[in-house]
């Protein structure tokens, strides 16, 4: 006895799971396409996405059609790829500081503040020198890792140098609230 509803039903399930395969392939993740992503996200287009930026956006939109076309499902709980937090950003508006009763210009410091205001008495900060063909960036890093209250003198010879940590540093801290 021959039976062609086995038959049929057989051929039925290969036909759907081709169907399936057909119209929902994995993404593949290749150099190629893997290098595409990237370029996009570096592009100038996107203009350096940082945050508080128009270019956060661009490039948040981008990830997320990445995503769907990708076929991501969102995260349980989730009605959208975008995941909320807060990001605070701390950053000095006004500032003077005086030595030995002379006020300094402002181009010839920088203060990297976790508070919102600061007064130092002679006894308050510790001070470090740094020293001509001293290594200045070892001084920085280690005042930027310290919890010590610091005032830094830094030798003229580093005043290039000096100039682009303060334009760096001088941004504003930013800290995602927890």
């Amino acid at each position: 006895m021959k039976r062609p509803f086995i038959k049929i039903f057989l051929a039925a399930i290969v036909c759907a799971q081709l169907f399936v395969f057909a119209c929902k392939q994995p993404h593949e993740f290749t150099d190629a396409n893997t290098g595409r992503i990237l370029k996009t996200l570096s592009s100038d287009d996107m203009k350096g996405r940082q945050t508080f930026t128009p270019g956060i956006k661009k490039a948040e939109d981008y990830i997320q059609s990445e995503f769907e076309s990708a076929g991501l499902d969102y995260m349980s709980g989730m009605e959208s790829y975008r995941q909320e937090f807060s990001v605070t950003e701390s950053k000095i508006t006004d500032a003077t500081v005086s030595l030995d009763g002379k006020s300094l210009s402002d181009n010839l410091y920088f203060g990297l503040l976790y508070t919102e205001s600061i007064t130092w008495t002679s006894d308050n900060p510790t001070s470090v020198f740094v020293e001509k063909g001293s290594n200045f960036r070892s001084y920085i890093n280690e005042a930027r890792s310290s919890e010590k209250d610091q005032v830094i003198f830094i030798h003229s010879s580093f005043e290039d140098i000096f100039m682009r940590y303060r334009d760096y540093l001088s941004r504003g801290n930013r800290f995602v609230e927890k």
